[in-house]
């Protein structure tokens, strides 16, 4: 008789928990977070320019140099602030759909939910405070942010 068997034989139910992980970028939200922030201050055009230049000049592998270069630009040229960044990334646009999903798996006692991201650790908590999400994960694995 095997353990399942046997719980099911006593009249008990075996304990089971799904863990939902997702990543953050085009699942939790709606676009790429290291594109959409900087784009709120610097325009979309401006910022695929500048993506274009620094990956051509420094490869692929410098992508979070990039974002940091792009952040840093919208404070200094635009006069941005720490908290205008982190308000932006707030703004990020979701799919509603997507929301409720997450609001359902938070809400079942026997799940847990995860996110696994190469985003930027500021940006997705900032999102996930000001959507009310935050508790909605165990844990968040993503690059960390710093500020100069």
């Amino acid at each position: 008789m095997t353990a399942t068997d046997q719980l099911q034989q006593d009249n008990m139910q075996p304990l089971t928990e799904t863990i939902f992980v997702w990543d953050f970028d085009w699942t939790v939200i709606n676009c790429n977070s290291d594109e959409y922030v900087p784009a709120g201050f610097l325009g979309d055009e401006e910022v695929a320019e500048r993506i274009t230049a620094e990956m051509k000049e420094h490869g692929p592998t410098k992508w979070h140099e990039c974002v940091a270069n792009l952040i840093n630009a919208c404070m200094i040229e635009k006069g941005c602030s720490k908290d205008d960044i982190l308000e932006k990334a707030a703004q990020m646009p979701f799919l509603i759909d997507v929301k409720q999903a997450l609001t359902d798996v938070a809400n079942n006692k026997q799940c847990q939910q995860a996110i696994i991201s190469d985003g930027n650790d500021k940006f997705i908590e900032a999102y996930l405070r000001k959507n009310d999400m935050i508790d909605f994960f165990s844990n968040i694995e993503t690059n960390v942010g710093s500020w100069v």
